[in-house]
């Protein structure tokens, strides 16, 4: 069982990189977004 929630737990993690690289994408509102907030 232990193993098993192991093994879940790198996915998660290997899953959340993913979203969190596609986040970082460079968006056009992503871009507007903070120099709004620079301003």
């Amino acid at each position: 069982m232990p193993q098993s929630k192991q093994t879940k737990k790198i996915n998660a993690k290997e899953e959340f990189s993913a979203e969190f690289v596609v986040h970082q994408a460079p968006k056009p509102e992503d871009y507007i977004q903070p120099k709004r907030v620079n301003k």
